[in-house]
């Protein structure tokens, strides 16, 4: 019997340990897969975030003299702020149409959502992100 019980245990505890070890595989999984949805590969970097990864490398633009149209859900939205402009032009594209329907078009959250097929929440979200990162970036400008 002592025997049976000691066996017993042994495949208890085998079971679990194998149990343990696959969690840990699941979740490490789960934790890269999180962290490619966050961070995209650097062949779909743009220009401004390229240039912020090499300090060093400072970037060769001409600063902008003139207004900038951008296309928007076939509309057309003109910046005449030229460094807002450049700013606008970094940032990744859902963001920057978002960022132009609420500031430049007037529109509510609700209304970017209907137009972008997008969730209220997501546009507040991206906007809010948008917006913080403009910030900063134009707090860095000379």
């Amino acid at each position: 019997m002592n025997e049976r019980f000691e066996r017993y245990n042994e495949i208890t505890f085998e079971a679990y340990c194998k149990a343990a070890i696959d969690n840990a595989i699941h979740r490490g999984v789960r934790k890269k897969e999180r962290r490619a949805e966050r961070e995209p590969p650097l062949t779909e970097l743009n220009d401004a975030v390229l240039f912020r990864l090499d300090p060093t490398d400072a970037p060769q633009e001409a600063v902008l003299e003139e207004a900038i149209t951008f296309d928007v859900c076939d509309q057309r939205i003109t910046v005449h702020n030229a460094a807002l402009g450049q700013a606008l032009t970094y940032l990744p594209r859902r963001k920057r149409e978002i960022t132009l329907l609420y500031f430049f078009e007037d529109l509510t959250d609700a209304e970017i959502a209907a137009k972008l097929d997008m969730s209220v929440s997501a546009v507040q979200r991206q906007r809010n992100r948008a917006v913080c990162w403009l910030r900063d970036f134009l707090m860095e400008v000379p």
